[in-house]
């Protein structure tokens, strides 16, 4: 496999970048991540889309989007149109919406359609819902609401959720509950690490993993649609970097990865029938360094990860079901 570098023009460190899709009912709609999105610390987020003739990235268009360091950017599911999400330093999230009758690169091509400062402090991770989910909480209008969930500094996750199909401004915080200990909270932000993701699987109800720390939480929506925690993983020696909730795609039981600063990634397995049991199937320290990213693969068979060794190491299980690197690639 053959990387090609991508210049970006950020001024200072890149946090984060997030694959995209077009819209599904333009000329030429795709599903397979044709559009790239990228934030930085010099407040700024860009977006890019991928030239299917000569297989470059053209930037979309590049704006200030918040007023301290852009940590994370996301996109909803194109059935809710073209909106990303971003989370800052300055305490926000922010909701774009693309504005196709803009010039590309003029800048105005992404409005701002709410910006959210509910958080007493830095916001680190934020993530939108299936899409599923959406259909479950408005039935009246499925395809168009969106669910986002939000880790704060101050250990308190919101559940956010678009109450206007069309209309991404009008934003609710429909759940709210607190994933650290005070003595958590009073570690100083430089040190803190807070990261969420979402069950992916549409027959179960709807999940959330959240890392506070070096402590694993699992929670499941319950009565009046309230989340309350099922496990609690305490097996990490260093701040949790990075968690990743597997697609099921036919499997019988959960799987999460997590990246942690102790050096390792490891994989659990959640047993659906004793919901206190939690396996650690693999635990491995192949990075000789901090591991920064897990994600998994579409069918959730294949993980990679990567650290400050600067490779890309893909996980796979074999038959016996015992997880084992598969491929190494340098970036």
């Amino acid at each position: 496999m053959e990387f090609h570098p991508l210049k970006t023009g950020h001024q200072d460190l890149i946090h984060d970048i997030s694959y995209g899709t077009s819209r599904p009912h333009s000329a030429d709609p795709d599903f397979y991540g044709k559009r790239l999105a990228t934030c930085s610390s010099d407040f700024k987020i860009k977006v890019w889309d991928l030239n299917p003739h000569t297989n470059q990235w053209l930037q979309n268009d590049s704006w200030k989007a918040h007023d301290s360091a852009v940590l994370k950017v996301r996109w909803a599911h194109p059935e809710h149109g073209q909106l990303i999400a971003s989370c800052s330093m300055d305490r926000s999230i922010l909701i774009s919406e693309e504005q196709e009758s803009e010039q590309k690169c003029s800048g105005k091509r992404w409005r701002e359609k709410r910006r959210i400062t509910e958080s007493r402090a830095v916001v680190y991770d934020i993530s939108f819902a299936p899409v599923h989910l959406g259909l479950k909480l408005v039935s009246l209008a499925p395809s168009h609401t969106n669910l986002s969930a939000s880790v704060s500094a101050d250990g308190i996750v919101r559940i956010l959720e678009c109450l206007e199909p069309f209309n991404p401004t009008n934003w609710t915080v429909m759940d709210e509950f607190s994933v650290s200990s005070p003595t958590q909270q009073r570690i100083r932000e430089a040190e803190s690490s807070f990261c969420v993701d979402w069950c992916l699987d549409r027959w179960a109800p709807a999940q959330l993993v959240v890392a506070a720390q070096n402590t694993l939480k699992i929670y499941k929506v319950g009565a009046l649609e309230k989340f309350t925690p099922t496990h609690t993983i305490d097996a990490h020696a260093g701040l949790i970097r990075d968690v990743a909730w597997a697609p099921r795609m036919g499997r019988s039981y959960p799987l999460i990865a997590t990246a942690c600063k102790d050096g390792r990634v490891r994989i659990f397995k959640i047993h659906v029938q004793d919901e206190e049991e939690v396996e650690t199937v693999g635990d491995f320290d192949d990075h000789n360094g901090q591991v920064w990213k897990v994600n998994w693969n579409v069918t959730g068979s294949i993980l990679s990860s990567v650290g400050d060794d600067g490779m890309v190491k893909l996980w796979k299980a074999t038959y016996l079901n015992q997880w084992k690197c598969m491929s190494t690639l340098a970036c």
